[in-house]
C-alpha cells in the first residue's frame, strides 16, 4: 500500500473530512479528538440508519445495561459469574448476526477492499477515504475474527484486523514524524522561527494500548516489541491524544517497560494505573496460585471498562469486539509466558470462552 508519490496527511486525523463549522471556536486538540470520533463513528450512523436492529453497535447500547451492574456485588459470585456468561454470549450472538448481514459484508469489507486494491494499483485517494477503508475492514476482520475464534477456527482474521490497525497507525505515525523532523524555512528563519510548532497529536492513547496489547495476544512478539518502543518514544513527543483519564494504555505501558527492565520516570509517566491492573503488575512474577485472586478482580474492572462511550465519560472497551476479547489480560498472561512462568486456570466467563 505505500507508494512514493502518496502524500501523508499534514494535520492527522484532521486531515479527513472537517467537523461541522461551529468547532472551529474550539481548542485544536479538541477538533482533533472530535475528527477522531467522526472517522470512527461515521459508518456507525450510516450502518445505525440502514441496519436498525442487526447493527453491531445496538449490542453496545444493551452492553452498557448489561456489564454495568456487574460490580454491585449482589447475588454471589456463581450468580454473577452466570449472568456475566449469558451477556457475553448474548453479545456474541449479536456479533455473528451482524458478519453474517451480506450488506455488512458488502460495506465493511468488499467496499473498502476495492478502495485500497485502487489505492495500490495507483488511483488518487483521499487520506480520509484510506484510513476510513482501514478502520471498516479491521472492525469487519475483528468481528470476523470473533465468530471464526467461537466457532473453534483460526485466528487469521484477528491477525487480518490487526494489520490494518498497524498500517492505520504507521501512517499517523510516519505523518507526525514528518512534521515534526521538518526544518524550518529560508522564511522561519529570517522571521527568527529557530523551531517549527510542535505537530499535532495524531493517534488515539487508548487505540495504542489496544494495538500493543493485541499484538502480544496474537503472539506477534517482535512487532509488539516494535509498537512498545514506539509508544514509549511518541509518549515524549506528544503523539497521542485522549491521554488524560484514559484506564487501560498506562497499564499496558508499564508491562511493557517492566517486561523490558525500562525505567519510567515520574515525570514522563505521570499516570495513576487503576488498581487491578496495578495490582497485576506488582504480582507479575508470582506464583500461579498467587494471582487467581488478581487476575479475577482484572477481568472484572474490563468488563466495567466494557461500555459505549458517552458525552460525560469515555470507555476504553466501548468495541463490542474488545469487550469480550480481554486483549490486556492475555498480554499479562503472555509476558509470563515470555519470562517462563506458567499461568494459573482462571474461572471467569471472560477467560472461560474460546477468546481467554
Amino acid at each position: 500500500l505505500f507508494r512514493s508519490d502518496f502524500r501523508l496527511p499534514e494535520m492527522g486525523v484532521a486531515a479527513t473530512k472537517p467537523c461541522h463549522r461551529k468547532l472551529d471556536k474550539l481548542p485544536q486538540q479538541r477538533c482533533l479528538n472530535l475528527n477522531q470520533r467522526w472517522l470512527q463513528d461515521e459508518l456507525s450512523s450510516r450502518l445505525s440508519r440502514r441496519l436498525g436492529s442487526h447493527y453491531i453497535m445496538r449490542a453496545a447500547v444493551r452492553r452498557e445495561y448489561h456489564f454495568s451492574s456487574l460490580s454491585d456485588g449482589g447475588g454471589g459470585g456463581t450468580r454473577r459469574s452466570q449472568l456475566t456468561t449469558r451477556r457475553l454470549d448474548e453479545l456474541t450472538r449479536e456479533i455473528q448476526e451482524w458478519v453474517m448481514d451480506p450488506f455488512n459484508e458488502n460495506f465493511m469489507y468488499t467496499r473498502a477492499l476495492n478502495k485500497l486494491n485502487e489505492f495500490s494499483s495507483g488511483r488518487e485517494l483521499e487520506v480520509g477515504e484510506l484510513l476510513e477503508s482501514l478502520t471498516s475492514l479491521s472492525r469487519w476482520y475483528g468481528s470476523k475474527g470473533i465468530v471464526e475464534v467461537c466457532a473453534g477456527k483460526s485466528n487469521s482474521s484477528l491477525c487480518d484486523s490487526f494489520w490494518c490497525d498497524s498500517l492505520y497507525n504507521t501512517i499517523m505515525w510516519f505523518s507526525f514524524r514528518k512534521v515534526k523532523d521538518q526544518k524550518p524555512s529560508f522564511l522561519d528563519v529570517a522571521l527568527g522561527r529557530k523551531r517549527l510548532a510542535q505537530p499535532n497529536p495524531r493517534i488515539s492513547f487508548n487505540d495504542q494500548g489496544l494495538l500493543l496489547a493485541k499484538a502480544f495476544s496474537l503472539g506477534l512478539i517482535k512487532q509488539g516489541e516494535a509498537i512498545g518502543h514506539d509508544s514509549l518514544v511518541g509518549l515524549k513527543e506528544g503523539c497521542f491524544y485522549g491521554v488524560s483519564g484514559n484506564q487501560l494504555t498506562p497499564f499496558v505501558l508499564g508491562l511493557f517497560a517492566k517486561w523490558k527492565n525500562i525505567t519510567l520516570r515520574d515525570e514522563e509517566f505521570p499516570f495513576a494505573i487503576p488498581q487491578p491492573y496495578q495490582a497485576l503488575l506488582q504480582n507479575l512474577t508470582q506464583q500461579p496460585d498467587d494471582i487467581q485472586t488478581v487476575l479475577v478482580d482484572a477481568c472484572d474492572f474490563h468488563l466495567t471498562r466494557s461500555k459505549e462511550n458517552t458525552d460525560r465519560e469515555t470507555y476504553e472497551f466501548s468495541n463490542p469486539v474488545y469487550a469480550i476479547y480481554p486483549v490486556e489480560i492475555l498480554f499479562f498472561l503472555r509476558v509470563r509466558q515470555l519470562l517462563g512462568l506458567s499461568n494459573p486456570e482462571i474461572d471467569h466467563p471472560l477467560l472461560n470462552s474460546p477468546l481467554g
